[in-house]
């Protein structure tokens, strides 16, 4: 109806993960050029890594407004119920996390996108800091913190070079543990050549998340020596990361700095982004998990 109102309605089932969503946003909330977001979710996890699974559902609801040019203001409010069931062979320790858990989270952010363009970016930069605190009735008040950004810069025609960071945290207010699914971790695509939920705290074979990761990406394009109209672009990286911190008595951090290098192909295809990539971990622990060959469709790397 020209008024830029987008409602999305999706279904996403995996091997680990299923997530339903419904999603809406509109730029101009009852004619004061601010953008109302809504976003209502249920999901079920079950990491086969993890020990634990968690059913969640959740609604954000949010306010977004321009405060100076290309830098947006975001707060609002989520509230989730969350159910947290163990493995069968979970150790004790993460038996102990077992439960259903409340959350109320007051949500407010900073973001700047300085991007000449946000799809196929060629130049510019983005940069953001987000930060959640759940108060009461909250079962667990906890503050997480989320800061962010990137790098765009095209050195020739082929050569498309790029660097994106974030660094997390999450950590509770009243002295105890956050709830497992609250805990941070860095999937496939954070760090490429291991495996989703990878590294970092770990209780005998189970990655419990840590209480803080940071990861950078640097990659760059080259010519891939196939046709134009086939839409495929190359790309060589190097990814650094770490997930550390242990807010659950006796447990090891195995903190380490991890390193990976490799090379990826993108064809965007009729039926969606299909990625492949092949990774070779430059540093590691022996208790990380390596995944060196990574398949997608759906996004890229």
């Amino acid at each position: 109806m020209g008024k830029g109102i987008n409602t999305i309605i999706d279904l996403t089932v995996g091997t680990e993960r299923i997530v339903g969503t419904i999603y809406f946003s509109d730029p101009d909330f009852i004619d004061t050029g601010n953008t109302f977001i809504n976003n209502f979710t249920i999901s079920r996890n079950n990491y086969p890594n993890a020990g634990f699974e968690n059913r969640e559902i959740k609604n954000i609801s949010t306010i977004k407004y321009e405060i100076f040019d290309k830098m947006s203001f975001e707060h609002g409010a989520e509230f989730s119920q969350d159910k947290v069931s163990v493995n069968n062979n979970s150790s004790s320790i993460i038996r102990t996390q077992e439960g259903d858990y409340l959350t109320t989270r007051y949500l407010y952010g900073l973001n700047l996108d300085n991007r000449d363009k946000k799809f196929k970016t060629s130049f510019g930069h983005t940069l953001g800091f987000f930060q959640g605190i759940a108060i009461p009735p909250s079962d667990i008040p906890y503050i997480s913190n989320n800061f962010y950004g990137s790098f765009y810069h095209r050195f020739a025609e082929d050569f498309q070079g790029s660097i994106r960071y974030k660094i997390r945290s999450a950590n509770s207010l009243n002295g105890g543990s956050i709830k497992l699914s609250n805990r941070i971790f860095l999937s496939d695509s954070d760090m490429r050549g291991f495996a989703n939920r990878g590294i970092g705290p770990k209780v005998n074979n189970d990655f419990i998340g840590g209480n803080y990761a940071y990861v950078s990406n640097f990659s760059t394009t080259f010519p891939s020596g196939l046709p134009d109209s086939w839409n495929a672009t190359s790309n060589l990286f190097f990814d650094v990361g770490n997930v550390w911190g242990s807010d659950i008595d006796s447990i090891d951090n195995f903190n380490k700095i991890r390193s990976s290098v490799g090379i990826g192909f993108t064809w965007s295809s009729p039926l969606g982004p299909i990625g492949v990539s092949y990774s070779e971990p430059l540093s590691k622990l022996s208790s990380d998990k390596v995944e060196n060959f990574n398949f997608r469709i759906g996004s890229i790397f």
